[in-house]
């Protein structure tokens, strides 16, 4: 059963992330491309508040989190003390918890952005940006329901382990873990999106606000295989920088005085 268990994280979350970080990526160049253009609309600021949780949540040891959840589950079956099971039990539970609430606070901030770029589309304001960044959107709802469906069979196994006396967690766990439902539409990769657009590209001659196969060019600052490249560089650690003085203040400084 851990075995299976780790199985599923395996294929539900691990081989989510560079797909889901692809999409951040896309996110990132249409903010930079578009940003000073629309530095104070509600819907850039979305995208922002958006790509920073995101950019958390990549940034997140979430292989080393299913192998701590597969090992408590194992050691379940050998642990005999009542006290030591129930804080087993409620570790596990907890740690099930922060990343459902972690995924929860994404989606949210997804249904943000949606919110204000389909009102921007209402009023039929820079469609290309906001139809791009709306796709990208729906990609990402549609990877953070998938990367939810490890949480319930885990807290399953947690659960049916435990004690008849359980821990206090283990209600209120129960409570917040339940998925809410989502629609389930075509799910599209990336990949086919862009040979679908470029046969109509090559199809069309090109309108007057498209410009031919140079639009995705032209609405992500660059070329996609770009894209890709950035999405695939492993992602740098954050260190506190120590102050650091410039360097014309260094040569403006007067040389110490000789004692």
């Amino acid at each position: 059963a851990a075995k299976r268990l780790e199985a599923v994280w395996e294929r539900q979350v691990c081989q989510t992330l560079p797909t889901l970080r692809l999409e951040h990526v896309l996110l990132q160049r249409l903010i930079y491309k578009h940003g000073n253009q629309h530095r104070r609309k509600p819907n850039l600021m979305a995208l922002k508040e958006l790509q920073l949780h995101m950019d958390a949540l990549l940034r997140a040891d979430l292989r080393a989190m299913g192998a701590q959840l597969q090992l408590a589950c194992s050691t379940l079956d050998t642990i005999q003390d009542h006290d030591t099971r129930c804080k087993v039990v409620s570790l596990g539970c907890g740690v099930l918890t922060g990343f459902g609430e972690t995924l929860r606070v994404v989606e949210e901030r997804v249904r943000r952005a949606a919110v204000a770029i389909s009102q921007q589309i209402a009023h039929t304001f820079f469609l290309p940006m906001h139809l791009a960044a709306f796709a990208a959107l729906s990609r990402c709802l549609r990877l953070l329901a998938g990367m939810r469906k490890p949480i319930r069979p885990f807290t399953q196994a947690l659960l049916s382990k435990r004690t008849p006396q359980p821990p206090a967690v283990t209600t209120q766990t129960q409570q917040h873990l339940q998925p809410s439902p989502l629609p389930a539409p075509d799910f599209r990769p990336l990949d086919d999106e862009l040979a679908s657009h470029r046969r109509e590209s090559a199809a069309s001659s090109g309108g007057e606000d498209f410009d031919g196969s140079r639009f995705l060019e032209d609405l992500f600052g660059g070329p996609i295989r770009d894209v890709r490249r950035d999405a695939e560089r492993p992602q740098p650690k954050r260190t506190r920088r120590e102050p650091t003085t410039p360097d014309y203040c260094a040569e403006a400084a007067p040389p110490p005085a000789k004692r």
